[in-house]
């Protein structure tokens, strides 16, 4: 955390962009202000939205990773899967693992 911060953008993904989704966006905020990530953006998106927008991470639940894969059309996004939208411990842990692989931590 040392490091000069870049902007990260993440994406959370549901069939629609509704509900769930928002559930996850407030859930992925508390995760990355957790673990000290002050400059991002979190947004909510539809399955048919998510290939438009610009990502460093995205999150969905897993019966939408080979959706997001297929749209994604060979851009090397990392895919996090979520079993649980409510489930902070989880979202936190899986986005600190990626989130050290980007250099983001």
């Amino acid at each position: 955390m040392g490091k000069e911060e870049k902007s990260l953008n993440v994406i959370a993904v549901c069939g629609f962009g509704l509900g769930s989704s928002e559930i996850l966006v407030m859930n992925i905020q508390r995760a990355l202000e957790s673990l000290g990530i002050k400059n991002y953006s979190v947004q909510a998106s539809s399955l048919a939205l998510s290939s438009a927008l610009e990502a460093d991470i995205i999150v969905t639940s897993g019966i939408f990773v080979k959706d997001v894969k297929e749209r994604l059309k060979g851009k090397e996004i990392p895919i996090v899967t979520i079993r649980s939208f409510v489930n902070l411990n989880e979202i936190t842990s899986k986005l600190r693992e990626v989130l050290k692989e980007i250099g983001h931590l």
